[in-house]
């Protein structure tokens, strides 16, 4: 497995935690974890 197909699956997996926390949170409490997540990218 070469970096580019482990970057995007990266970026899937992330997009995909993003959208659980997102519908976890649907608060203010969405802002905490934004920053964290694009610090992980």
């Amino acid at each position: 497995m070469d970096i580019q197909t482990l970057f995007e699956k990266n970026i899937f997996h992330l997009a995909t935690l993003n959208g659980l926390f997102g519908a976890l949170t649907w608060d203010h409490r969405r802002r905490f974890y934004l920053p964290f997540t694009l610090v992980a990218f």
